[in-house]
């Protein structure tokens, strides 16, 4: 997220120091940057977002490489903003295309009506296709140009037509899907509708379905094979990595989940899943960074920030509530 607390002091590479180690381990992090990149205007928060590239790059300087850029605030600054963001992430996928550590993104049309972005991104002699998607948007226009997919049963039977051809022109190891979702913002409650969909984007294909738009963390759902061997998961929302949500008390904790997958013999297997809970914690100086919200995170606040100790221990309560299920279809 982009909320003015988050800008406003700049020191934007602090807000990723707690985690950068955990991001940089794993060869592909995935992150959902909700507002433009658009310099020729100024930063704005809430209700349309827009921040300069310098916000970003510290994303990608702490180790963030694939990024879904499509949601309900794509449309924040208008076409212009869309245009913009675009090309950001285009010179910077061009800038660091040699580099150990080059960067993906997905989720805007190069034209009008054009067809729908993905990446292919390879690696370690991995294939994974990578495509991201908007159910949401505020405001219709410029739709053309962004991954747009209505909650509507004609929108999704075309999407499914079109992932399926996807599929078949560019075989992968893995197939990640990112979805803004139309759930609502800030409810706990995981709707069945919305998992009946993304089962059936498993069904067809899909191997992680990485939802967004809650901004509160649910449950996340693993999904074994007839063998009890583990393949695909739903993300039905980590809630924010990084937010000042103003007026919203579970909207500053999320999860920074780890999976790691194996290739065997049998096919594709899910044989790490490690999620680090996380908040969003205001510093003395008035910067907000992430910290994991663990005992050491709460052993260092009884010591330098007792007046703030209270709260978040009881967040890392109410947050232990949320873990993984196993689900059988």
């Amino acid at each position: 997220m982009a909320h003015p607390a988050l800008w406003r002091n700049g020191g934007f590479e602090r807000i990723y120091e707690e985690i950068e180690s955990y991001v940089q381990e794993s060869d592909f992090s995935f992150v959902n940057v909700e507002t433009p990149v658009y310099d020729a205007r100024p930063y704005s928060g809430y209700p349309a977002f827009n921040v300069h590239h310098e916000y970003v790059d510290a994303a990608i300087k702490a180790g963030f490489n694939v990024f879904s850029l499509t949601n309900n605030h794509t449309n924040d600054q208008g076409f212009y903003g869309i245009t913009a963001t675009r090309e950001y992430f285009r010179q910077k996928a061009e800038e660091l295309k040699s580099s150990e550590r080059p960067i993906y993104y997905a989720g805007l049309k190069e034209q009008s009506n054009g067809p729908l972005t993905y990446q292919v991104i390879k690696k370690n002699g991995w294939t994974i296709l990578f495509v991201a998607i908007t159910e949401l948007l505020n405001s219709s226009s410029n739709s053309s140009i962004i991954d747009y997919v209505p909650p509507n049963t004609s929108s999704r039977n075309s999407f499914v037509e079109k992932i399926k051809k996807l599929e078949q022109e560019n075989p992968a190891d893995l197939f990640i899907l990112s979805i803004h979702c139309s759930d609502p913002e800030y409810v706990f409650d995981i709707r069945s509708s919305q998992t009946a969909w993304y089962e059936r984007l498993l069904d067809i294909g899909a191997d992680v379905i990485w939802v967004n738009h809650p901004h509160v963390a649910k449950d996340w759902e693993l999904y074994p094979d007839e063998d009890n061997v583990p393949r695909k998961m739903i993300f039905h929302s980590m809630g924010n990595l990084i937010s000042k949500h103003e007026t919203r008390n579970n909207t500053g904790e999320g999860f920074l989940t780890q999976v790691r997958f194996e290739k065997t013999d049998d096919g594709i297997r899910i044989v790490g899943i490690n999620p680090i809970l996380l908040t969003t914690y205001q510093t003395k100086d008035n910067h907000y960074v992430i910290r994991k919200l663990d005992g050491n995170f709460l052993g260092r606040l009884k010591n330098e920030d007792p007046y703030q100790l209270n709260f978040f221990t009881e967040r890392k309560t109410f947050m232990k509530k949320i873990s993984g299920k196993v689900k059988w279809q």
